[in-house]
This record gives C-alpha cells, structure tokens and sequence, in this order.
C-alpha cells in the first residue's frame, strides 16, 4: 500500500467517524463541549499507550486515534465557520 492510499483510507474512517458521531450526538453547541469531548478520546487513546507494550491493541489505538482526529474535524466544522 502506498502512503496516498493509506493516507486516502485513513482519511476515509475519519469521515465516516464524523458522520457517526454527529448522526448519533449532534453537533457541538460550545467550545467547552468539544474540548471536553476531545479530551476523553485522548484520555482513551493514553489508556493504550499506557500498557505493556505485548498488551496494545493497534486496531484500538487506531480507532481512539481517529475518533480524536474527528473530533478535531467536527470542532472546525461547529465553531470555527
């Protein structure tokens, strides 16, 4: 797999994140939500850092990975248009 394709794939799962969030919970009313939301993906994704490294589970690391990177994405689209 090239780097364009993953980086297309990857791309994609952050889509599809941001549409499965903001379907199931909203849009952001406050920048206070956002954050907060963003800091409990983050909280997640430290959890897997945290472990033994025989113990990380990658797919779950990815997957924190790209709810933050939604996140992110939802946090630009709610607040700063």
């Amino acid at each position: 797999m090239t780097t364009r394709e993953f980086t297309d794939q990857v791309l994609n799962d952050i889509d599809r994140e941001v549409d499965r969030a903001v379907t199931k919970h909203g849009h952001y009313n406050s920048p206070h939500e956002a954050y907060g939301v963003l800091l409990e993906e983050v909280d997640e994704f430290f959890d897997e850092v945290k472990k033994q490294k025989a113990d990380v589970d990658r797919g779950a690391m990815r997957t924190e990975l790209t709810q933050i990177a939604a996140v992110c994405v939802r946090a630009i689209y709610d607040l700063c248009q």
